[in-house]
């Protein structure tokens, strides 16, 4: 999944898309322990969408799993 996600970034970034693509590799690469990666992640998405829903989603799942550690 994240090999397809990551191809939606990569070819649509002003599409509909994008912003969920980013989230939902937020998302994998939280579950595969590579937080740093999804960090990153987000400070794109913040950057380039910051109104949107997913920008908001990716911050909550990465603010739980900090209060995880």
């Amino acid at each position: 999944a994240r090999v397809r996600y990551a191809t939606l970034k990569a070819d649509f970034t002003e599409s509909y898309w994008y912003p969920e693509s980013v989230y939902r590799l937020i998302e994998i690469d939280l579950q595969g322990g590579d937080r740093q990666t999804a960090e990153r992640l987000y400070v794109e998405l913040a950057a380039a969408v910051p109104d949107s829903q997913w920008t908001d989603k990716a911050a909550a799942v990465i603010d739980k799993t900090r209060q995880q550690d």
